[in-house]
């Protein structure tokens, strides 16, 4: 893997005089040399200072913009870079296939750095592709991202349309083209071209279903992914067929901070309280927000003690309160440096019609997001549960109309790199490094399988009863996330936590977090090169990494079980914390109930890491404060 170094604040390169005759030049230091054809293996590691410091790069993302041989064609890439280390300004770039469809040296290549809108951009370098004489490859064409994964979408309609849609497809295609001729790099420009095109989808979208060409079945998935691309409500609406006004899914100007009457009196003193011993100001004191399991329910019926009639009109009472309490741990945001609400923020709604159901979930995750980002005075991060997927209980039911989908989630969370994270293509995964605290904060995704169907179009894998981990994000962990660490500590966050620490399931529903635990262990205990680590269950998975120093983990943090506890494993400090929700408390039972309207009908955590002294401490909030066992917890690490 190569190594590229630019300084923005002090590498110069003269003017050009002769612009139809540009040429790069020779750059001993900084230059690409690949073969025509290649693949997407092609990879470079770019440092970048700033005059006599790194370039920061918390919240960018990388483009690639180049000018081929021919003088024509043009590669503007948004989607292969990967930041390694923000605080250092070190990241890493994947080129395209596109790249190298034409023999020759590039007219111009050099990477921007965008964040925001504002960008700053690199030299040039030297991109030479060598040409080859044995295989006839790809046609040079413009690739612009996103343009490309609207191709794809094109290419499952024009399948599976008559002739009339598949002029019209081509008719696109072409608009398309001439659209990219004379599009220059500006991000606003290509932004506003492709909300245009996604409008050009709607038509066809329309004539595909008036002309029944497909069944719903078959259009659902793309549907799905371009309506919450754009945010259109007014789709969901019409879907959910007059089961909620289309005013209830509009974002509009609402008062976050007074959901459901805002935060009760009950609470006030306490979170006073807890709020006054937060020590800010301090360098080496990282403070962290850990809640988990709200589960927001605004139309449930679900009752675990008691099925009375008395107990299930108190259900739904009980499960509507998810969203009212997160106003509890966001009111101290102000002195937090990070906030994590660590999965199953919202629960299935009990609605038989399930695409109904589908669509009411949403919504609830909508409100449960906005709430959190509306309001938070520090980055706000949102993982993945097992129950805000909709998968339900019902795993024969689960296709792919009645769930939520990972597309869903990168506009509801917002995995866009807005909180300054580090991200693999928007998924729910990230890193966050905080160089003022010398703290890298890690989520995971537990709920993380590919989005299959069988002939039957039932989803294969089930997300409600397991947990899962592919090897992309396997990988992303061992080569990216846990790299370029220097001398931080880490602190990670997942829904379920890892398999065989603080619980133990041996019925094969935890797949590959055996990899997961080995990764964490080798990570602590360095002196690792090249290691390979295999899985070949329900997902296979083989990851290669290298470890050469020994690394600081504070802590691995989860939930999900809605119990409290602690266990050292591999050197690594595993706490769970007990949920928010009143039912399901797997510590009091049915004795939580009696905490409903008073000051520990919530619970959550408020996680200090304290790198001078390497101990990883929480105070309770809530139930568990009346308790010596779980009001404070301390460990070193």
């Amino acid at each position: 893997m190569q190594t590229m170094n630019f300084n923005v604040g002090s590498d110069r390169r003269g003017l050009v005089a002769d612009v139809q005759n540009f040429k790069i030049g020779n750059d001993a230091k900084n230059w690409v040399q690949a073969r025509q054809f290649e693949g997407e293996m092609r990879t470079v590691v770019v440092n970048v200072m700033e005059g006599t410091i790194p370039l920061n790069l918390t919240g960018t993302t990388i483009w690639f913009e180049g000018l081929m041989s021919d003088g024509k064609t043009r590669i503007i890439d948004a989607k292969h870079g990967t930041i390694l280390s923000p605080s250092t300004g070190q990241f890493r770039f994947e080129f395209p296939y596109a790249a190298f469809a034409t023999f020759g040296s590039y007219k111009q290549s050099f990477f921007k750095i965008v964040r925001d809108g504002k960008s700053i951009a690199t030299l040039e370098f030297t991109l030479d592709v060598l040409v080859n004489l044995v295989e006839d490859g790809i046609v040079p064409l413009d690739y612009i991202t996103p343009f490309q994964d609207l191709y794809a979408k094109l290419d499952d309609i024009y399948q599976n349309a008559d002739n009339d849609i598949q002029v019209m497809v081509t008719k696109w295609q072409q608009q398309i083209t001439e659209l990219i001729t004379g599009l220059n790099s500006d991000y606003a420009a290509i932004q506003a071209t492709v909300n245009g095109l996604n409008e050009k989808l709607d038509s066809i979208q329309k004539q595909i279903k008036d002309g029944g060409l497909l069944t719903q079945a078959d259009f659902s998935p793309l549907q799905n992914e371009v309506e919450q691309a754009r945010g259109n409500s007014a789709n969901l609406a019409e879907r959910m067929d007059g089961f909620v006004s289309q005013s209830d899914l509009e974002i509009g100007d609402d008062n976050y901070n007074d959901v459901d009457g805002g935060i009760r009196n009950y609470f006030v003193e306490p979170l006073n309280k807890i709020k006054s011993g937060i020590k800010t100001g301090d360098s080496n004191v990282f403070n962290l927000g850990f809640g988990t399991d709200y589960h927001y329910d605004s139309a449930s019926d679900f009752q675990l003690y008691d099925n009375s009639p008395e107990a299930k009109a108190k259900a739904v009472e009980q499960m509507n309160q998810g969203l009212r309490k997160s106003l509890n741990i966001l009111s101290l945001s102000d002195k937090l440096d990070a906030l994590v609400f660590n999965g199953d923020n919202a629960d299935q709604p009990t609605e038989f019609d399930l695409p109904r159901q589908r669509v009411l979930m949403y919504k609830q995750e909508q409100d449960f997001a906005n709430t959190a980002f509306s309001i938070a005075k520090c980055p706000v991060f949102l993982l993945k549960g097992n129950h805000d997927n909709n998968y339900n209980m019902k795993h024969n039911d689960m296709n792919l109309t009645n769930v939520l989908h990972d597309a869903d989630f990168k506009k509801l969370y917002r995995q866009d790199g807005s909180q300054g994270e580090v991200r693999k293509g928007n998924n729910n995964y990230f890193y966050r490094d905080f160089p003022e605290k010398n703290i890298r904060l890690i989520g995971l995704d537990t709920s993380d399988s590919p989005e299959a169907t069988d002939g039957e179009g039932v989803l294969i894998y089930d997300r409600f009863h397991n947990s899962y981990l592919q090897q992309t994000q396997l990988d992303w962990l061992a080569n990216v996330a846990l790299q370029n660490v220097g001398d931080m500590t880490v602190v990670i966050t997942l829904h379920f936590s890892v398999n065989r620490t603080v619980a133990n399931r041996d019925d094969g529903t935890m797949i590959n977090h055996d990899l997961l635990r080995t990764i964490l262990a080798d990570f602590v205990a360095g002196n690792v090169t090249n290691k390979t680590i295999t899985s070949t269950g329900a997902i296979p998975a083989v990851v290669t990494y290298s470890f050469q120093t020994s690394g600081k983990i504070a802590g691995v943090l989860g939930g999900h079980y809605h119990t409290d506890n602690y266990k050292k494993v591999d050197g690594i400090n595993y706490l769970l914390t007990r949920c928010s929700l009143i039912m399901g408390d797997n510590v009091l039972k049915a004795k939580r109930l009696d905490y409903d309207g008073t000051a520990l009908e919530d619970a959550f955590d408020v996680v200090t890491i304290d790198t001078t002294n390497r101990t990883i401490s929480t105070v309770r909030f809530g139930a568990g404060s009346e308790d010596s066992k779980y009001a404070t917890r301390s460990y070193a690490y």
